[in-house]
């Protein structure tokens, strides 16, 4: 995680961007205290175990049963047990399609907001 990054808590409903990094904490700017005149208000402190990465807001969860599926711009992310796969929208699903696998967040993240650019 790296400063500017969105952030979700785990197992909450709560999202925002990464403001701060004390080593085994982090502050995070809420992105749904809009109700606070005080800066500081939005501000919430939590341990690093207790967050991960967040799919970017701009990002469309066409997701359906067990099936986890987002939309960025002209491509599809695929989320499947142990990787997650990015694929070219405008291309029928083969493997054509297919630009990108990687087993973590961070960089299925960072591949699409370069590719959508």
């Amino acid at each position: 995680m790296k400063l500017g990054d969105r952030i979700k808590v785990i197992d909450q409903e709560i999202y925002g961007l990464l403001i701060h990094d004390h080593g085994t904490e982090v502050v995070i700017e809420d992105e749904d205290a809009d109700l606070f005149d005080c800066p500081e208000d939005k501000q919430l402190c939590f341990k690093k175990s207790e967050v991960e990465l967040a799919m970017p807001k701009d990002w469309v969860d066409a997701s359906f049963g067990g099936v986890r599926i987002y939309h960025a711009k002209d491509l599809a992310i695929y989320v499947c047990d142990n990787y997650v796969e990015v694929h070219d929208l405008n291309i029928p699903l083969s493997k054509e399609s297919f630009l990108y696998r990687a087993d973590n967040w961070k960089n299925v993240i960072s591949f699409v907001e370069e590719r959508a650019a």
